[in-house]
């Protein structure tokens, strides 16, 4: 292991929780989930399962990233990787993948409003 290591801060633990909320807030997303399942009784396995992953994916990543860079690991890893046309493609691709998840979170909103009367009585192409 590296000698310049640090296992623990306390000053770091706001930025900690902060990260820790981002990685996990795709809860609008479940409830659609949820509902979507061939099988709804199932949901809480597949729930357990994949956030067991996700976190063991995380840990593995973080730990690896912070072992190959040290205390020099910007807060963002693709910060760490040489600027060139790869990694500035990297974050191109990255950008997209999070404009690509807020329709999702919109579903919620869009069952709602599709359900409610107002919706309904809203004219359509085919009443004009």
């Amino acid at each position: 292991m590296s000698d310049d290591l640090n296992y623990f801060s306390a000053s770091a633990l706001p930025l900690f929780f902060g990260v820790a909320v981002f990685d996990f807030e795709g809860n609008g997303v479940v409830i659609n989930l949820h509902a979507s399942m061939k099988e709804p009784e199932k949901f809480n396995f597949v729930l357990k399962l994949t956030l067991t992953i996700y976190v063991a994916v995380l840990c593995i990543f973080s730990s690896i990233a912070y072992w190959s860079y040290g205390n020099n690991l910007e807060d963002m890893v693709t910060l760490n990787l040489p600027h060139d046309n790869l990694t500035s493609m990297v974050q191109v691709f990255y950008c997209f993948g999070l404009l690509g998840s807020y329709p999702m979170q919109l579903m919620p909103v869009f069952e709602i409003v599709e359900s409610s009367t107002f919706y309904h009585r809203m004219p359509t192409l085919s009443s004009f």
